[in-house]
């Protein structure tokens, strides 16, 4: 499938004006990047034109000789809040330049977000006469329709093109799909390419009964996914595009699944972003972003107990109104940053107070009213005792920085939040009756807010000017890896204004935004130098912590295997491969073999050759290559091997770690064990594999010698030389002759397996740099 496509891909050829790789660069293109010229830098321009031209390159080409039916599905990947409706911006403008003649934008799931999008669509092709933006909705007359629609392939002259956003709801997707099945619209989709663009495509548009489909031999499908497959089905030529910040849905699902993308671009963000490498990282920033919420009794999530609202929440509001004051420019000796400021408050899912909820959203904005009362009357009789530890920290915290000349005192940030902010601050719930009204929220009728939200915040909603995030909330199990990410309204472009932003979370969500934050950095180097193909047949395998599920789970239908790595790995005898597993690690300790010391105890009388080690510190590379040539028999080893190389490749690039110990274990002896078939899982396995502790003598003379799992980590003092250990991972080379109580029937390759010698490794993963993966189990 995705080589034909390829193919198809490189067939495309228009000749006309000017073109860059084959797509023009016309009228369209133009006027949005004159419009964008003052916006964006020489080089995010350039990053937004060459990943559009990638796009366009990899869809179906506008129109055909002859009658088709052809389609493509696309994933186009950036980060939270870093310009994704720019990109299908550009990507609309050079699809009018190209020939294409209608867009299909599924845009959100509430009546605001759309309308923001259609704004955002207005105000960047307001003086394009190629492109025009279509109401459709459920209300729709598809017959006033077909004429709009269909003038544009009939009439050459009159070239343009057609956008029509609608809601991501079935009632709104089966209109379309009635309308494109009409016979006078169908009969020119056959000859012409639509292009259907899906944002925020990892929401609602799977199909949630993928999972239970399986399982119970069944094919339902969930309503959107449902109206998204009739729409495709009536495209005769189409490319569907989808756009996320958090792709695992759509890179999990079955690869024969409807919305499965055959190709992917990476998006780049523009230079000012900022996202978890700045908040969670922080290694461009002396400040410290993000703080914990302390406890108070069960707070967080849980109120029902506490007498007022949480200290740390009265605090949060505290630093709010310093930061806005701090920024705002209107203090002596500060650069002019930004006059306006807000908070978000994300406390819990729930909108409205229950008996059994005691965490509403209702609670936390009566205590916030309160709160900004109780401060505005201190600060207006010059009370200022309850600022002053704050103040304290924030002057250390901007020591370290060029933000001030002279950092203001204290009585001049009272003086500003008296004067231009505490009686500018709208304190707001936004929940479904704000979220929905057409006029949008009405950022311009104050100057500061404080948004309390709950899943309605979760995506889409850009909260203007947000500095200040107390977010409260999290899940009692494993929180879910991409409805995590998409509460990150604090990303964005924020650089100028970055050192008076702040992030308060539970430690489990600091810790969870830390591992997704490594997930997302991974991510997005792999499929950086890989195409979808060859993820799919790594297994889709991703880094992703242990603690962290990684999307809706009902929406995937494959088995996903976990691999742990931590502490120590060993591989079984493998049938098929001990010859040549044999040989291939025995050329490697030869090539090595002038690299080792000796490793064994320091009392000379206690030398034995079953305690007698070699060691030497290796690159890892090279156990990469050590890894690839190692044959495996069995399911889980398999797992092992290729999540170690990749284990090894983020060692290197995140902790700087390019060196493993290398130990041939007891060289000059072969240790016996007892070799076992198991029959369930068809594999071999061993009683054991690392001896214990050498012990020599008794009582307080006693003297003891690590055993395997301890060589070179706790060996300090122990043995004959030193070894200079710094947390590097640890391969062992075990020779092992299979004797004991091995059963004398049982046959390898058609030999005798008793007393037959075969080497196998262990790799000691740092508990420091614990990593899990997960992969597909029918790729492995």
């Amino acid at each position: 499938m995705l080589n034909t496509i390829v193919r198809k891909i490189k067939k495309f050829k228009i000749i006309k004006k000017t073109t860059t790789n084959d797509v023009v660069l016309g009228e369209s293109y133009d006027l949005l990047f004159s419009n964008l010229e003052s916006k964006l830098n020489e080089s995010e321009r350039s990053n937004l034109r060459d990943s559009a031209i990638e796009i366009i390159q990899k869809s179906l080409p506008p129109y055909f000789k002859k009658k088709s039916k052809e389609n493509n599905t696309g994933l186009v990947i950036g980060k939270i809040q870093s310009g994704k409706t720019m990109s299908f911006t550009s990507v609309i403008a050079m699809a009018q330049d190209n020939g294409y003649k209608v867009v299909v934008l599924i845009s959100g799931r509430t009546n605001l977000l759309l309308k923001q999008t259609k704004d955002r669509l207005r105000d960047d092709f307001r003086s394009d006469r190629n492109i025009k933006i279509r109401r459709i909705d459920s209300k729709t007359n598809v017959n006033s329709m077909i004429n709009t629609i269909t003038k544009p392939f009939t009439n050459s002259k009159r070239s343009k093109l057609n956008i029509l956003p609608i809601l991501k709801h079935q009632n709104s997707l089966n209109k379309v799909t009635d309308l494109f099945s009409d016979p006078n619209v169908k009969k020119h989709l056959n000859s012409n390419t639509i292009l259907i663009i899906d944002d925020e495509a990892d929401q609602a548009s799977l199909n949630t009964f993928a999972k239970y489909n399986v399982r119970n031999n069944q094919s339902k499908e969930s309503a959107i996914f449902s109206s998204i497959r009739r729409l495709r089905s009536v495209c005769d030529n189409h490319t569907y595009i989808q756009y996320t910040a958090t792709p695992q849905g759509p890179l999990l699902i079955d690869s024969l699944s409807l919305l499965s993308p055959d190709w992917h671009v990476l998006l780049t963000a523009g230079d000012h972003y900022t996202g978890g490498n700045d908040f969670f990282e922080n290694t461009n920033n002396s400040i410290k972003l993000f703080g914990e919420i302390p406890r108070e009794g069960d707070f967080p999530p849980e109120t029902k107990n506490l007498m007022g609202p949480p200290n740390s929440f009265i605090d949060a509001i505290k630093e709010f109104l310093m930061l806005s004051a701090l920024m705002s420019g209107r203090i002596e000796g500060s650069e002019v940053y930004n006059e306006r400021g807000s908070m978000l408050v994300h406390p819990t899912h729930f909108v409205n107070e229950t008996k059994t909820n005691n965490i509403g959203i209702k609670k936390f904005e009566q205590w916030c009213i309160v709160i900004k009362n109780d401060l505005e009357n201190l600060i207006d009789n010059g009370e200022y005792e309850e600022f002053e530890d704050l103040y304290d920290q924030l002057e250390k915290d901007f020591e370290g920085t060029n933000t001030f000349n002279t950092f203001p005192s204290l009585e001049e940030i009272m003086f500003d939040i008296e004067d231009n902010i505490i009686d500018e601050i709208r304190v707001s719930r936004v929940t479904a009756n704000v979220l929905d009204k057409e006029e949008g929220y009405p950022w311009d009728e104050y100057d500061y807010h404080i948004l309390l939200g709950g899943a309605l915040l979760d995506r889409g909603f850009t909260v203007e000017n947000l500095i200040m995030t107390y977010m409260p909330r999290d899940s009692k199990s494993k929180n879910q890896s991409d409805t995590i990410e998409q509460r990150c309204r604090f990303y964005g472009y924020r650089k100028k204004y970055l050192n008076f932003c702040r992030v308060y979370l539970t430690k489990g969500m600091i810790d969870d935004y830390k591992s997704y934050n490594e997930f997302e950095n991974h991510l997005h180097k792999i499929l950086s130098k890989q195409t979808l193909e060859e993820f799919y047949e790594s297994g889709s395998r991703i880094l992703l912590d242990n603690g962290l599920i990684a999307t809706n789970m009902s929406r995937i239908s494959d088995k996903l295997i976990n691999t742990h790595l931590i502490k120590w790995q060993y591989f079984e005898l493998q049938e098929f491969s001990l010859d040549k597993n044999n040989e291939t690690i025995t050329k490697y300790i030869d090539e090595i073999r002038r690299e080792f010391r000796w490793l064994m105890p320091k009392n000379q009388k206690h030398i034995q050759d079953n305690y007698k080690h070699r060691a030497c510190l290796r690159p890892l590379t090279e156990i990469d290559d050590l890894l690839m040539d190692f044959s495996t028999d069995n399911l889980n080893d398999k797992i092992k091997i290729t999540s170690a190389i990749s284990y090894f490749e983020i060692l290197n690039e995140i902790n700087g770690i390019d060196k493993i110990w290398v130990i041939e274990i007891a060289p000059k002896s072969e240790r016996e064990r007892t070799i076992k078939y198991n029959s369930s899982k068809g594999v071999f396995e061993m009683s054991s594999l690392q001896a214990g502790d050498a012990r020599f003598g008794s009582g307080s003379s006693q003297e003891i010698y690590f055993g395997d799992r301890s060589l070179i980590r706790k060996t300090q003092g122990k043995t004959s030389e030193d070894f200079d250990y710094n947390g590097e991972p640890i391969l062992q080379i075990h020779k092992i002759k299979a004797g004991q109580e091995t059963d004398p029937k049982l046959k390898v390759n058609g030999e005798v397996l008793k007393d037959k010698i075969f080497y196998t490794i262990a790799i000691y993963f740092p508990e420091e740099f614990k990593r899990n993966f997960i992969q597909k189990q029918k790729y492995i």
